[in-house]
């Protein structure tokens, strides 16, 4: 009997044994490598699929649009193109944008709109008027800084960044995105997106009325010190120069805006950042069982340097390793 037992929990062992490798086959890797291009990555996936992933900086100059010949092949001949808002929501997201404006307005008790000046200093508003009036030059007009200062302090944050940007010397359209979905329009090609519109309104207008209005406080403040462009000039230079080091150093230190506290932070990288990275790599997991599928993936640099990357969340994931 004794044996017989022995028996059969050995023939149990051994079944187990058998039973577990087979519900659990090893996985095989995709491989990650670094491509001497600027900030250009290449995936390659067991199954024959190769992702392209392209790290980009929303706004530049002439040097900025200057995209490799190899990269830009890469980006023409790929069975699917990914950006971060597919390229039917660049074209309407004006319009997405005005309609959130309008939801957005800040209203009084009797509905009537407060304008953005009402949470500011007299010091603060002359600063506004004074950018307005160097970046509008003949438009400007007392009637259309009234105008302006309806719009919600989100809009205001949003408008500060992009004035700055071009006072800078800087311009969207010459930004690595706006040049990919200027060829895919010229080459009539389809760009998908990461993100939904949704996604992306939600960094535009995150934070409550207050955080935003801290927020417009803090910008003005940092427009009015002698290094104001030094963190835009930073990030350009290091992503010309393809310096990961340095421009993730920048990306590091432009999180820490120590007059807003520590939880609007923190809340705000979630959004920013974690939030779509998680569900970036769950798309790349998808296009990586593809067979025999070739993708080229554009997006903010910050998402490919910025921990945790779609990188590292892959490799968490089991899914990805570095060659």
């Amino acid at each position: 009997m004794k044996n017989s037992i022995v028996s059969i929990l050995c023939l149990l062992t051994l079944l187990i044994g058998i039973c577990s490798c087979a519900s659990t086959p090893k996985i095989k890797k995709s491989v990650i490598e670094e491509r001497e291009e600027r900030m250009f990555w290449e995936i390659n996936s067991p199954t024959g699929t190769k992702i392209y992933v392209l790290g980009s900086v929303h706004v530049g100059n002439e040097e900025t649009a200057k995209i490799d010949p190899l990269v830009m092949e890469a980006f023409l001949t790929a069975d699917c193109r990914y950006g971060e808002l597919s390229l039917t929501d660049i074209l309407s997201m004006e319009q997405y944008i005005m309609q959130v404006v309008a939801d957005t307005l800040v209203l009084d008790e009797e509905g009537k709109n407060v304008p953005v000046y009402y949470f500011l200093t007299e010091e603060e508003t002359a600063f506004l008027i004074n950018l307005c009036k160097i970046y509008l030059d003949e438009e400007y007009s007392e009637e259309v800084f009234i105008t302006l200062s309806l719009l919600p302090p989100w809009y205001w944050n949003n408008m500060l960044d992009s004035i700055a940007t071009e006072i800078a010397g800087y311009n969207s359209s010459l930004g690595v995105d706006m040049v990919l979905y200027s060829r895919a329009m010229e080459n009539n090609l389809e760009v998908l997106g990461l993100d939904t519109v949704e996604s992306q309104i939600d960094v535009l207008t995150f934070g409550s009325l207050e955080d935003q209005i801290a927020l417009l406080k803090l910008n003005i403040e940092n427009l009015q010190q002698d290094d104001w462009d030094k963190n835009i000039n930073d990030t350009l230079n290091y992503y010309l120069t393809n310096d990961k080091e340095g421009l993730t150093k920048v990306l590091t230190a432009s999180d820490e805006i120590t007059d807003l506290d520590q939880e609007y932070n923190d809340q705000f990288l979630v959004t920013l950042i974690d939030e779509r990275n998680r569900l970036w790599a769950d798309k790349f997991a998808s296009m990586l069982q593809e067979e025999n599928k070739t993708y080229f993936v554009f997006a903010g640099a910050a998402h490919w340097l910025y921990s945790p990357t779609v990188f590292e969340l892959l490799e968490q994931d089991g899914l990805l390793k570095w060659k």
